[in-house]
């Protein structure tokens, strides 16, 4: 049995290891080479994994995926090997963190941003504040995440630093056989808009430096990296580098949703916003002290959505003055059943395109947990938030994607409420039994499932938004069963335009009446695509529609068209509501694509003249017009002289 070493970082150029090695390399590297040569374009995954085992018992080493990916890359830039897709597409761990087309990233801001002494300005009851403490190394966290969670793990071990936490994820993605080319990065940590600005733009900046420069050498401290440029260097950069932030996405409250916010926001280029509305009931939000209602969700999304922004919404379910019945009241609010029997949205004030479904927990370092300490208890039965749940998952409409149904608290910080963290699993296995069916986009992922490519349709679903008209339309199965792609078009008379009103955070005084403010000109009459996506497994964003089978074993329905079929529709249907210009909210990376189908970058929105459609109306209409003559005149001929 081979020696095992202590466990320690192995690095190498810009790759990070965090496993246990053996000491006999060379065993390891004869395994691997000796599986490459047996690997073929017929090999099979079950063949595959027969040679495994094969390799194993031959070579007396068991090294797993991420082991034999790291020596990999090394062998090759050692030049013992060349590069193998067959070996590539089949040395793969958690797949399905790419089955959705993109790979995510999640990064965490400063406990202590800038010196500031605190990440949020408010103090919801039910939001943990943990302090610094031995277990968390006296370092305290970012308001509203712990310690232990394992996104927050790792910013921790990171100190915090962007750059940092994203190459060591990258690496650790891409150890895991997982492309790296296509990252949407998520922004946690206490509320966004409270941090110091120059701390959010600094932050930011380090994002694209990290993805601009994440396959250069990281040895020796970082000495031979380049500097850190603008944000704005640093964003021009990475529209051509080879890993491009393709998304971008913040967390705030939908007060924090200002003029001077969503400008900051389209600067550093980010394309959706996370809001927590976690209910609509007042008494239950005044008992949780949120300081957010009704009013101030319907402005902010209705400012989110008039600039393009994607919303993801944060819903919380059997928090304190909360009942079963209250909660299911709060679905029937924002969802009603359509005529074809599918769920729309019953408020056309409260839209949006993600959701979060999180049960309330009590955990330490709260106000709540201090209550429950009294000896209230804040929670309905477990039977019921069941019920509850699985109400709201089958009452939700196909346009919206459901990310999570629990958040990934570790159950050692549960005192009170679900403290189960496959939730989501065994809701789904307790619908199935009742014949109960959640459509949301995620539930309907194609994902890497075997289907007939040449079976599918175009179905497109409109709603009201915010004084606009929503149109989603996507591409799925023939039953509805599976979404292949989407996109998200929106008209408004309102573009460009925000509300402000409400509670202003810089004078500190009320604003009783909602004001309109022409916010960006440039989007006035123009329709907006707000999100273009296609499932399935990621293919880089180098490949070609060709080969990009070849690079996966499974089925990918990237790089088929699907995205140009999705983008004509949106432009035919703007056409139609005579719109004479088109824009995308953009990420950085994917600027390249719109530019091939004929949009240019203004105001960092990606637009295109939708005039030529009017040119090829009236060209079509004159050809029209003398095929008729002729005919006519043909006919004429054909008569006189019979």
């Amino acid at each position: 049995m081979t020696n095992i070493s202590d466990i320690e970082d192995h690095q190498f150029n810009h790759l990070f290891l965090h496993e246990r090695m053996d000491n006999n390399k060379d065993k390891e590297e004869a395994y691997l080479i000796d599986l490459i040569n047996n690997i073929n374009d017929n090999t099979t995954d079950k063949e595959y994994k027969k040679l495994v085992f094969a390799m194993r018992k031959k070579h007396k080493v068991v090294p797993g995926v991420i082991i034999l990916n790291y020596l990999y890359k090394k062998c090759i830039q050692n030049k013992t090997i060349k590069p193998n897709k067959h070996f590539e597409k089949f040395n793969i761990r958690n797949e399905t963190r790419a089955t959705s087309g993109i790979t995510q990233i999640t990064v965490l801001t400063s406990p202590r941003p800038n010196g500031q002494d605190f990440t949020c300005e408010h103090n919801c009851y039910y939001c943990p504040n943990e302090p610094a403490h031995e277990e968390n190394n006296w370092t305290p966290q970012p308001r509203s995440y712990l310690f232990n969670e394992p996104a927050v793990r790792r910013a921790n071990e990171n100190k915090f630093d962007a750059a940092w936490q994203v190459w060591h994820r990258a690496s650790a993605l891409e150890l895991c056989g997982l492309p790296v080319d296509k990252v949407e990065l998520y922004i946690l940590g206490g509320t966004w808009g409270s941090y110091p600005i120059d701390y959010r733009i600094e932050f930011v900046r380090d994002l694209y430096y990290a993805a601009n420069t994440y396959y250069h050498d990281k040895t020796e401290q970082c000495s031979n990296m380049r500097p850190r440029l603008s944000l704005e260097e640093e964003i021009e950069i990475n529209q051509t580098t080879d890993v491009r932030i393709i998304g971008l996405t913040m967390e705030t409250r939908p007060d924090h949703v200002t003029a001077d916010e969503i400008k900051l926001l389209r600067r550093m280029n980010c394309t959706r916003v996370q809001i927590g509305v976690q209910h609509l009931d007042y008494e239950i939000l005044k008992k949780i002290n949120r300081g957010c209602y009704y009013d101030d969700v319907k402005r902010g999304i209705y400012n989110l959505l008039n600039c393009g922004f994607k919303v993801e919404i944060h819903l919380m379910f059997d928090l304190p003055n909360a009942s079963p019945d209250k909660d299911k009241a709060l679905i029937n609010q924002i969802f009603r059943i359509e005529e074809n029997g599918e769920y729309n949205f019953a408020d056309p004030n409260i839209t949006f395109d993600e959701a979060k479904y999180y049960p309330f927990q009590s955990v330490d370092w709260t106000v709540t947990k201090q209550w429950e300490d009294k000896g209230e208890y804040l929670h309905y039965s477990h039977e019921d938030l069941i019920d509850v749940l699985i109400y709201a998952k089958s009452h939700t409409p196909p346009s919206i994607r459901l990310a999570r149904v629990i958040r990934d608290i570790p159950v050692s910080y549960v005192y009170a409420g679900n403290n189960v963290p496959n939730l989501r699993q065994l809701l789904e296995e307790d619908m199935k039994k009742k014949n109960l069916v959640c459509k949301c986009i995620r539930c309907r992922e194609v994902r890497n499932k075997k289907t007939d490519i040449n079976n599918i349709i175009m179905n497109i679903r409109e709603y009201d938004a915010s004084g606009g008209h929503e149109y989603f339309i996507s591409i799925e199965s023939p039953d509805k069963e599976i979404i292949y792609g989407f996109c998200r078009l929106r008209l408004s008379p309102n573009m460009g335009m925000i509300l402000t009103g409400g509670y202003s955070r810089d004078k500190s005084v009320s604003i009783n009446k909602d004001e309109d403010v022409n916010l960006f000109p440039f989007l006035n009459n123009v329709a907006v695509v707000r999100e273009l996506h296609v499932y399935g497994n990621m293919t880089p964003h180098k490949s070609k529609k060709n080969d990009s089978q070849a690079n996966s074993p499974r089925e990918s329905y990237q790089h088929r068209g699907f995205g140009k079929m999705l983008l004509k529709e949106a432009e035919r249907i703007a056409v139609n509501n005579n719109y004479h210009t088109i824009a995308v909210i953009s990420g950085v990376g994917v600027r390249k694509y719109y530019e091939k189908c004929g949009y240019a970058l203004n105001n960092n929105y990606m637009m295109k003249d939708l005039d030529f459609y009017d040119d090829v109306d009236k060209a079509a209409w004159f050809i029209s017009i003398i095929l008729i003559i002729y005919c006519v005149g043909n006919a004429f001929f054909c008569m006189c002289y019979l």
